[in-house]
């Protein structure tokens, strides 16, 4: 985890990031404190070790599944729209996991897409696809 926070911070983040003179947040604001929580985090685990870490084949099928189903968010995205796109991924990632308490299951299929538009197009004023 502290690798890919590193690599964010690094590399991916300076090289994806737009410099814009509008808007009062940075565009690489966001991304650069998660890219710095992912890092602090991964050195706190490193640090602080709990146990042994087993994978078992379901689980790993399971978290193929969710890097397809995300990828095929991101490229439909593209095509259709976030609007569009978000709570359609939300609802599918709240079936993956199988959710079934209601008020955790509307605040993702609903209100993260929501949170998410405004931190990005209002706050940020930075457009969604």
């Amino acid at each position: 985890m502290s690798v890919f926070g590193l690599a964010l911070l690094l590399w991916l983040i300076p090289a994806h990031t737009e410099t814009v003179d509008y808007g009062w947040i940075r565009p690489d604001t966001l991304p650069r404190a998660c890219a710095w929580g992912l890092l602090m985090l991964g050195l706190v685990q490193a640090a602080v070790p709990r146990g042994a870490v087993a994978l078992d084949r379901s689980e790993v099928i399971w978290v193929a599944a969710l890097v397809v189903v995300s990828g095929i968010a991101i490229w439909a995205m593209g095509r259709v729209g976030f609007l569009v796109v978000a709570p359609v991924f939300a609802t599918v990632l709240v079936a993956l996991i199988r959710e079934r308490r209601w008020p955790w299951v509307l605040a993702a299929v609903a209100g993260a897409p929501a949170l998410t538009w405004l931190v990005v197009s209002v706050l940020l004023n930075r457009p969604l696809p």
